[in-house]
């Protein structure tokens, strides 16, 4: 077994991270609600991938998350969630 530099198994630091993460979705699951959704199509073309790549800086600047991406035969599709709290 493997140990980290203080004796700890990488296993058992690897599960309790695990854990820690998916608590934090448990939460957020719990306490957000997916307010707004965005699909950004980003084309690799040398001439056009600026614009998708623009556009998703900028809804991640304005607090969207990456939720998924689908591949397509130009590129790229990215699912972008807005989040909110239910206390809202």
């Amino acid at each position: 077994m493997n140990k980290n530099i203080l004796g700890a198994p990488f296993e058992l630091e690897l599960l309790n991270k695990h854990r820690e993460e998916e608590n934090e979705e448990e939460y957020s699951k719990i306490n957000n609600k997916l307010a707004n959704i965005k699909f950004v199509p980003i084309e690799f073309d040398y001439e056009n991938y600026k614009a998708g790549e623009s556009q998703v800086n900028d809804a991640l600047g304005h607090g969207y998350v990456v939720i998924d991406n689908f591949k397509t035969e130009s590129g790229l599709v990215m699912v972008m969630g807005l989040y909110r709290s239910r206390t809202a």
